[in-house]
C-alpha cells in the first residue's frame, strides 16, 4: 500500500459544447465535475479500505512500503527524465502537499 493514488475522474467537454453554454450552465458544470470528483475520492478510499478487508479475510498479505523511500525514487526517476520537461513550475510541490 503505496497510498500515492486515487483514481481519477476525468471530466471533458470540447470547446464547441463549452463555447455554446450561458456562464450559468458552465458554473454548474464546474460544481457538479468537482462534486463528482469528491464523490469519487470519498468512494475510492472507501472502497480501498473494503478491498483490503476482503484480501486479508482471505488470507493474502498486504504490504507497505517505506512511504518516503517509494516517493523519493519515484521523483528522482521522474524529474531526472523528459518526463517532467513540461511539468509547470509548483507542480512537485502541489502534488506533494
Amino acid at each position: 500500500m503505496t497510498n500515492h493514488l486515487v483514481d481519477a475522474t476525468n471530466i471533458v467537454v470540447n470547446n464547441q459544447t463549452w463555447d455554446q453554454l450561458s456562464k450559468n450552465e458552465q458554473a454548474s458544470m464546474q460544481k457538479a465535475a468537482v462534486a463528482a470528483c469528491d464523490w469519487n475520492n470519498t468512494n475510492r478510499q472507501s472502497e480501498e479500505a473494503r478491498l483490503i478487508s476482503v484480501f486479508k479475510k482471505a488470507g493474502l498479505t498486504i504490504t507497505t512500503p517505506n512511504q518516503e523511500a517509494f516517493r523519493k525514487h519515484v521523483q528522482e526517476y521522474y524529474l531526472n527524465s523528459d518526463r517532467s520537461d513540461d511539468w509547470p513550475e509548483g507542480l512537485l510541490e502541489e502534488i506533494n502537499n
